[in-house]
């Protein structure tokens, strides 16, 4: 059972999604980003691993990046399937935020050179991007 959620309780997760690796960041009370861990499990292990996760943290807002770039439309399209995936399990009063992005996997390898951690790193920005956008955080 999940825990009840305080309505005044911010508490953020953060996927950049991969059909080999997520990476996976959070923030609780909305405080800075942390990159959490990179899941290198079968899509559907990942998904019981972000539902814990999602139980533990009371986590209410899901960012879930997606490309941008049509030129992508493979990547685009396994979002997409994830995305459902997750919306077949995951609590009804989670939101779930579609935030488009781009090289932000690029991005993390260079200022994280080990590949694991560049996928959770991935998601961090993905994370502290949309919060800076969407809730005029860190500037």
């Amino acid at each position: 059972m999940y825990h009840k959620r305080n309505r005044y309780e911010k508490n953020y997760l953060a996927l950049d999604p991969g059909k080999k690796h997520t990476g996976v960041a959070i923030s609780l009370q909305g405080a800075l980003p942390l990159a959490l861990e990179t899941l290198n499990l079968p899509v559907k292990k990942q998904i019981s691993r972000i539902l814990k996760i999602i139980k533990d943290n009371q986590i209410n807002h899901l960012i879930v990046g997606r490309i941008k770039n049509q030129s992508h439309s493979e990547q685009i399209s396994f979002t997409e399937k994830y995305i459902q995936a997750l919306k077949k399990q995951i609590p009804t009063d989670l939101k779930i935020i579609v935030f488009n992005e781009d090289f932000t996997s690029k991005l993390a390898q260079r200022l994280q050179p080990n590949k694991n951690l560049a996928h959770a790193q991935a998601a961090q920005i993905i994370l502290q991007d949309w919060l800076k956008i969407n809730n005029n955080m860190f500037p």
